[in-house]
């Protein structure tokens, strides 16, 4: 399995520190380098055990990068819900195993048994979520670090807000790095501008600041993707996200009825019952439509919860274009992200005036930080100022996924590297219906596609 020539230079930097950290952007392909750094580290008899901590979204993207490094590398997720799930996942931590994937949010509930396991080797994936020097899950991680011997940490960048925020980083990757007192670092790095009112306002010291940044560099990689030269023009990731316990629910029983229906009325029927399909498309965003015509909110939206996340981390300070399938999730989406100034474009909005200037404005107006648009509508329009583009929702269309592709990827965009992130809902319509466009795939074979997945499912019953 080859390697580009910027993910040799990661796996060089991390294999000549015992501490270190990837700085690079989404797309460039951290998880491979920090994979292979950690078998050289254990061919080498210098690292037995490893623990990789990760958002829920890519706990199984880890599995499949470690299953294509071809390594010989056992690899268990820790993850286990419903009844009993902490007693589960205690039990996958007792598996024999090289590496084991869990996720940030159990750190808290495991632990105790994570430190007993006595790992030789960290990777921390998502570092930022570990900003907050305060909270448990960073409390947690600490415990479990503090005799491990091998530490790396991936993030796009480490300062999303404040350059504080590489304090709370620093603590999990090399504690000696800025020290274990957050009150010291803060005084010896910023000032209080608002010293006489009663809200701090803490303002880095300008010739301190180059200090902050060169201990940084003491055991960070920055990488652009313009400064991967060797990567595809476009890198397409997939972010599966965990159905929660009510959503499960009702997709299950939406599934169930569709089953019935296709026995009922045969596939002859195929078209009108790929209609339906909508439903459990609506399921994962968050809502279903009634036969009334009514949108009944079904009370959780996990994709909308992962956006906010890429938003505030990832692509903190980056031009991001969404696209939606549904008016009322485009309408969701302009509500919660007000902060962001967004440009909204849908079918509703007839007006091609206020429609161009809502383009004009995502390309020129610095603030103006996310465009959320129609699917349908993709075509047509520049959207340039960007290099990030999310799918929060799917259709069937190949032609929609190419026009809205291509809004970006054209003629003015300037970065040499583009990134296509899909959110998808895991084990459901949307991992089909993205194979669909990927493929080309017919709605027959779809369908039967959905079927199979339901007989499996009743076989494991």
């Amino acid at each position: 399995m080859g390697l580009y020539s910027h993910q040799k230079v990661m796996m060089r930097f991390s294999l000549s520190r015992l501490r270190s950290a990837y700085l690079a952007d989404v797309g460039t392909g951290k998880t491979r380098p920090a994979i292979l750094t950690y078998y050289m580290r254990k061919l080498k008899g210098r690292a037995g055990k490893c623990l990789i901590t990760v958002p829920s979204t890519i706990m199984h993207n880890w599995m499949d990068e470690i299953e294509i490094c071809n390594t010989g590398l056992k690899a268990v997720v820790v993850y286990a819900k419903g009844g009993n799930a902490k007693k589960k996942r205690e039990e996958i931590l007792d598996q024999e195993a090289d590496i084991y994937i869990i996720n940030h949010d159990y750190l808290s509930k495991l632990k105790y048994p994570l430190a007993a396991k006595k790992f030789d080797f960290i990777i921390v994936d998502e570092l930022t979520k570990f900003k907050h020097h305060n909270t448990q899950r960073s409390k947690a991680l600490r415990f479990i670090t503090k005799d491990i011997r091998y530490r790396l940490g991936l993030t796009g960048s480490p300062i999303t807000q404040t350059p504080m925020d590489a304090f709370g980083e620093m603590l999990v990757i090399d504690p000696e790095l800025y020290g274990d007192n957050f009150f010291a670092f803060r005084a010896h790095y910023f000032y209080n501008a608002n010293a006489r009112g009663p809200f701090p306002i803490w303002i880095p010291i300008k010739n301190r600041l180059v200090k902050l940044a060169n201990k940084l560099a003491e055991v960070c990689l920055r990488l652009e993707k313009k400064d991967c030269l060797d990567l595809p023009p476009m890198v397409i990731e997939t972010r599966e996200i965990e159905m929660p316990a009510k959503m499960s629910s009702d997709y299950d029983q939406m599934v169930k009825n569709l089953v019935l229906e296709l026995k009922e009325y045969g596939v002859a029927t195929a078209e009108v019952v790929l209609k339906k399909l909508i439903r459990l498309a609506q399921i994962t965003s968050g809502f279903v439509k009634s036969e009334e015509g009514e949108e009944v909110d079904l009370g959780y939206s996990p994709k909308i919860n992962e956006l906010r996340d890429l938003v505030e981390n990832e692509l903190a300070g980056k031009k991001v274009i969404v696209w939606a399938r549904f008016v009322r999730t485009i309408e969701q989406l302009a509500e919660q992200f007000k902060d962001l100034k967004p440009a909204v474009v849908w079918g509703g909005d007839l007006n091609m005036e206020h429609r161009h200037g809502e383009i004009k404005r995502f390309q020129t107006d610095p603030d103006c930080k996310m465009f959320i648009g129609q699917i349908s509508l993709g075509f047509g329009f520049n959207l340039t100022a960007a290099d990030t583009m999310v799918y929060v929702e799917h259709n069937f269309s190949v032609e929609d996924r190419h026009q809205t592709k291509g809004r970006f990827d054209r003629i003015g965009q300037t970065a040499d590297k583009t990134t296509v992130i899909d959110l998808v809902m895991k084990n459901s319509i949307d991992t089909y219906m993205l194979r669909s466009v990927k493929e080309n795939q017919n709605v027959a074979d779809f369908i039967y596609d959905v079927l199979r997945m339901k007989r499996k499912e009743e076989r494991c019953e």
